[in-house]
């Protein structure tokens, strides 16, 4: 039996471990005074139950449990997975102590707490047995105080000792990557969903947790992934469009096409009851990867045509040529539906336009390009500018209309790796653009990114040398005005010049090359490379 969390269920369900996710009552509130006298103080409606043979142990574990006056402690995850370690864990304001003695855990968690009438309806009762007795029985009795511990942490009023305490020992868990320990904190707060009703934010944090979780549990299993999925479903409207899409979205990181196409297409067939004006946009993400799917069916059977197996055989030929414009046609449907609304769609714009390329429309795919670059409707998208200069260049469009589309796209995004492209198109244009190509190669290395890259340095390098030698130093005066302030300390500092020579002497020495030009022979990232230069012996020469 798994859980939906992708742990054994022996391990981890609360029906096993005593605890009733539906009724909010833990079993264990009989056996445990200490825990109302310790922690849960407000829970007085604990019934009183007169001792038997099992009394020493049971005062053993409670004491074990609540005398501990050790702070509390952030790796308490390593003792949950270290079952038959003595070792101490954490949980909230108490601790669970694992005993050394197997027939003491044994002995003192079996019989604690039980009235006669329990015992005789376990002497009836034995269809748990083979269950309770599996590997994971161990691991499952040290847990019970865990759970219950979250539980009432789960259904007391958010506070010191609520839900926030819950998000909280939740967030450190995901941020430090103990998946174990972040399902065992998940598990015992699925039950307690339908109550936190009122907030919604509440059942969608709970979503995101668990796929992640599920997503890297060493247990992960995309079944179990889907069923937890479906679970979730049933919390909200708005939480059910979240779900599908982001389901359908895992399930194509994990290359399962087929099962992410069934989902959609199952959810599709009734989204129009879902739809509402605050999920219009989830719904249109939805239609837009449906037509993802349908062109992935329509690149398939692309490539199995284009392999030439069935070359020869003209009926199967026919009847894939049918199938492939059939999933055409369904994929622009989709994407022509959402293309048409504002907002970024560089998901399927691309493959949009690689349809309408591959059945030459031509003209329609760069109408289609233009629109979403400069229509006003549309928000400003630097990679909209980069599939149009991407496709005017893949049809050979002539230079002012590549120098047009990129000239926007340095107003954007100046330090785009395109703009080296756009300094060399300047440069090839013929005309005077010294100035303006000094002015984008210098924007580019505002970035630090760019600031080990050998290739702006070395274009700036040759520019700058060029002016000086023509006498037209007024090229690079002005832009350098307004980083003078700065870029020394930036870009020149005397204790970069070492480390940029022993990473590679031709940037450094393009950079000094530079520094010279703006500031001087005498500044000191110069003077730091050419004394470096004169301390490397010179090569010998081979003897021919």
């Amino acid at each position: 039996m798994q859980h939906p969390m992708g742990i054994d269920s022996a391990v981890t369900d609360p029906y096993i471990l005593g605890i009733d996710p539906t009724r909010g009552s833990p079993r264990t509130r009989k056996w445990l005074p200490a825990l109302r006298a310790r922690s849960y103080k407000s829970c007085s409606h604990s019934r009183s139950a007169k001792p038997r043979e099992s009394g020493q142990a049971r005062s053993r574990l409670a004491s074990s449990v609540y005398n501990s006056r050790t702070p509390l402690r952030s790796d308490s995850s390593a003792a949950l997975r270290a079952p038959q370690a003595a070792a101490t864990s954490t949980v909230g304001y108490g601790y669970v102590s694992a005993m050394k003695d197997r027939r003491q855990v044994t002995s003192s968690t079996d019989d604690v707490g039980k009235t006669a009438s329990e015992e005789d309806e376990e002497t009836e009762e034995e269809t748990e047995e083979p269950l309770l007795g599996s590997p994971g029985l161990k691991r499952a009795r040290q847990e019970v105080l865990v759970c219950h511990h979250f539980w009432h942490m789960l259904t007391k009023p958010a506070g010191v000792f609520g839900r926030s305490t819950w998000l909280i020992e939740l967030h450190e868990a995901l941020l430090r990557h103990h998946w174990v320990r972040a399902a065992h904190l998940l598990l015992p707060a699925l039950g307690s969903l339908e109550t936190w009703g009122k907030n919604a934010l509440l059942p969608e944090i709970y979503w995101k947790a668990g796929a992640e979780v599920m997503m890297n549990h060493p247990q992960r299993s995309m079944e179990q992934f889907s069923l937890f999925a479906n679970r979730m479903k049933s919390f909200s409207r708005d939480l059910k469009l979240k779900v599908c899409l982001e389901h359908t979205w895992n399930l194509l990181c994990q290359g399962r096409e087929q099962e992410a196409h069934r989902e959609l297409l199952a959810f599709t067939a009734r989204h129009k009851d879902l739809a509402s004006p605050s999920c219009v946009l989830l719904v249109d993400l939805i239609q837009g990867y449906c037509g993802l799917l349908h062109y992935y069916d329509w690149q398939q059977q692309k490539d199995r045509l284009s392999s030439g197996n069935d070359v020869g055989d003209t009926q199967t030929n026919s009847a894939a040529l049918k199938e492939m414009h059939h999933s055409f046609r369904k994929s622009s449907l989709n994407f022509i539906s959402i293309l048409q609304k504002p907002g970024v769609w560089d998901i399927f714009t691309p493959k949009y336009v690689e349809l309408l390329e591959f059945y030459g429309n031509v003209d329609e795919a760069h109408e289609l390009l233009e629109n979403i670059a400069y229509d006003n409707k549309y928000p400003p998208n630097p990679n909209a500018h980069v599939h149009l200069y991407n496709f005017l260049k893949k049809h050979d469009a002539p230079q002012p209309k590549l120098l047009a589309v990129l000239r926007v796209l340095h107003k954007l995004v100046p330090s785009h790796e395109l703009m080296l492209e756009y300094s060399r198109l300047l440069h090839e244009s013929g005309t005077d653009t010294m100035q303006e190509r000094i002015s984008v190669l210098m924007s580019v290395l505002d970035y630090s990114p760019w600031q080990r890259d050998v290739r702006p340095w070395q274009s700036l390098a040759e520019l700058i040398s060029a002016c000086i030698k023509n006498g037209n130093e007024a090229c690079f005066l002005e832009p350098w005005e307004v980083r003078m302030d700065w870029w020394p300390r930036f870009c020149f500092c005397e204790d970069q010049a070492k480390d940029d020579f022993h990473y590679n002497p031709l940037l450094a020495s393009n950079k000094a090359t530079i520094a010279k030009g703006l500031m001087g022979k005498k500044n000191k990232y110069g003077v730091r490379v050419r004394a470096l230069k004169k301390k490397i012996p010179p090569r010998k020469k081979h003897k021919t």
